[in-house]
């Protein structure tokens, strides 16, 4: 059975078939649930109104509910949703729940047009309180945002440690004492960087577990003697990120929190992704742990800094999640 599934499905679950996935009836009597019967279930003839009956999981009706608006034994309903997540066809939605649901506070630290999309999509995802630091506070956040908080600082109003943090540099690289002080104090962060006419994605950051920002100037520096050169002019370099854009990046960060959220390892872990407007095209890298930082040890893998595909093949060191790019051969191993 799925796990992730099979642990809620107490009474009052409201299970749901995954978001587009389809009921067929077919003229047999079979019912199929998915847009083919290898990667979905066919049911054969059963019980009268069989399709009505998966066309009301739904998430608004709880497991006892169903019971009741089918008229059938619990053992029946126990059965079907059962079946359903074992194929991992099932959701189990709470209604007063989204995926950071159970994250009680994140921040971002930015002082970018960023701000309000990564705040309101936080907030719709779950999380209980949001903390923006900006210099001189962020105000233009729209009405009705008593559960966000502004601070000019990070140490303004310490947060416990491990708090999901988003950083959106408003330069070319962030400012690098701003990312020390997260690594301090354990916290996972993913962060935005604006790029020439385009916006790089990652890594996500898991202190003591992952690569983080100090790995991959390690790298960089071992290839290009200049790049501390480069990276101290980059931090004072201020950048736009491209309207066209922003609600890709902000969807991006989005599904690594959410991931980070249920318990996974997002696909940003020890990885990066670029994209700009020119190509419009995802450019991924695999950036692993250094062994001169000093953060976590390096495991055997992709070179660091290798560039993938649009649909890269996932390194196996990352494991799999909803928000996996696909398959396809590495382009190239050159440095970036």
């Amino acid at each position: 059975m799925n796990d992730s599934v099979a642990g809620r499905l107490a009474s009052g679950a409201h299970p749901r078939l995954l978001t587009g996935l389809p009921v067929l009836e077919l003229r047999d009597g079979t019912v199929q649930i998915g847009c083919d019967a290898d990667r979905g279930l066919r049911f054969g003839a059963g019980p009268t109104g069989l399709g009505r009956m998966l066309a009301d999981l739904t998430g608004e009706y709880s497991l006892d509910d169903l019971t009741v608006r089918w008229n059938v034994t619990p053992g029946l309903v126990d059965n079907l949703v059962t079946t359903l997540a074992r194929a991992g066809l099932l959701a189990v939605d709470d209604p007063q729940e989204g995926p950071l649901g159970g994250t009680r506070v994140a921040r971002v630290v930015a002082d970018t047009l960023l701000v309000p999309g990564l705040v309101a999509g936080l907030l719709e995802a779950g999380v209980g309180m949001v903390q923006v630091v900006a210099p001189g506070g962020y105000q233009d956040l729209g009405p009705g945002h008593d559960r966000v908080h502004c601070v000019d600082m990070l140490d303004r109003r310490p947060l416990p440690a491990g708090t999901p943090t988003v950083v959106a540099s408003g330069c070319l690289e962030p400012d690098p004492a701003l990312i020390e002080a997260l690594m301090r104090a354990d916290d996972p962060h993913v962060v935005l960087r604006p790029r020439p006419e385009g916006v790089l994605v990652g890594p996500f950051v898991v202190p003591g577990r992952t690569s983080c920002l100090t790995c991959g100037d390690l790298t960089r520096a071992a290839r290009d003697a200049s790049w501390v050169e480069q990276r101290a002019a980059m931090i004072s370099s201020p950048a736009p990120y491209p309207p066209a854009l922003r609600e890709w990046a902000t969807s991006m960060v989005m599904a690594q929190l959410s991931c980070w959220g249920r318990g996974g390892l997002p696909d940003l872990a020890d990885r990066t992704v670029e994209m700009d407007t020119r190509a419009w095209r995802q450019t991924w890298r695999a950036w692993r742990p250094h062994p001169s930082c000093g953060c976590c040890w390096a495991p055997a893998g992709s070179p660091s800094g290798s560039r993938h595909a649009q649909t890269a093949s996932v390194p196996a060191r990352v494991p799999s999640s909803s928000t996996r790019p696909g398959s396809a051969q590495i382009l190239s191993t050159a440095s970036p």
